[in-house]
């Protein structure tokens, strides 16, 4: 893929044959046992090299806006009538971070942050969305593709595990090229976007975001559903929706920041709050191991593209 730019976006159209009196073949597959036996997505698909001994590339080297894109931004999007909460960020962050459950899960902004289950490589797997448009999410590539194949029955569960409607299946599955390509430097690439088959901002708000921004100092709160952690302190079993207050750990390119989540939160939203609103400015991409921190790409060029894309 040398010729081919690592920004640009790779689509892939969900067929899924109708059945009456369901929307999609993926609705049925999820069953309650099925969605709990979900294994959480790894950080990396095979073959995908650990970037956790790379050094960071230096600002000047990596930010978006030095390569000629201007800051964009989008203010979020809720509906009449949803109850609005504050993500309580601390400035200066907790050293180095601070994981509690969310309580408001009905509240915005945690009200678009959902449960992704997906079948990947023929395994049930599960991983973490937010709503960015009327019937469009963001998420870790790795969570729609995993360097091999695209995920198959793919679902929304945006309110999970307390689901009062069907789930949103996926209509369209888009990634970019560079994460596709693999090696060294996916960390950078690992973003992708769904297209589900209705609307779900009218019931779950959508995330504002902000793109091509330099990177600050300032405390971000990463929130996902982490599966896999054996402490009495931290009981991931990926049904709770999560949050870690952290101390921003590294402006290069992928961005670090200080969290002890775990697997199953792959594709969660990196929250700053600014004027009174949340925005997203990263995401959970990958753990290095060893370390108490978790990795996200940057808010580019090749963000705005998938946005594009998915009609966001």
């Amino acid at each position: 893929m040398a010729d081919v730019d690592p920004d640009s976006v790779v689509s892939h159209a969900v067929t899924q044959p109708q059945v009456e009196g369901v929307e999609s073949l993926a609705e049925p597959y999820w069953t309650a046992e099925r969605k709990a036996a979900a294994r959480p997505l790894p950080g990396r698909p095979p073959g995908v090299a650990d970037e956790a001994g790379v050094a960071p590339s230096s600002f000047e080297e990596t930010a978006p806006s030095a390569a000629g894109l201007s800051p964009r931004h989008r203010a979020p999007a809720v509906p009449a009538g949803l109850p609005v909460v504050s993500i309580g960020l601390s400035d200066p962050a907790p050293s180095p971070f601070r994981t509690t459950r969310v309580p408001a899960r009905t509240s915005f902004p945690y009200s678009a942050i959902g449960k992704l289950f997906m079948t990947l490589g023929g395994v049930d797997s599960a991983g973490t969305a937010w709503v960015v448009g009327d019937r469009v999410l963001v998420t870790a590539g790795h969570c729609l593709h995993d360097g091999a194949d695209w995920a198959r029955n793919l679902v929304f569960s945006p309110f999970y595990p307390s689901q009062p409607e069907p789930d949103w299946a996926a209509r369209a599955l888009h990634v970019l090229a560079g994460w596709i390509a693999g090696g060294g430097g996916a960390g950078r690439y690992d973003l992708g976007a769904v297209v589900l088959d209705r609307p779900v901002a009218p019931r779950t708000g959508a995330l504002g975001w902000r793109a091509a921004y330099p990177p600050d100092q300032a405390p971000r709160q990463a929130s996902g559903f982490p599966i896999l952690w054996d402490s009495p302190a931290y009981p991931f079993d990926g049904r709770q929706l999560w949050r870690t207050d952290g101390r921003y750990a590294g402006a290069g390119n992928p961005l670090s920041l200080a969290s002890n989540m775990t697997q199953g939160c792959s594709g969660g939203p990196w929250l700053i709050e600014q004027g009174g609103q949340a925005y997203a400015v990263g995401l959970n991409s990958y753990q290095p191991g060893g370390e108490a921190t978790i990795q996200s790409p940057r808010f580019g060029r090749g963000f705005l593209n998938l946005l594009a894309a998915a009609g966001a």
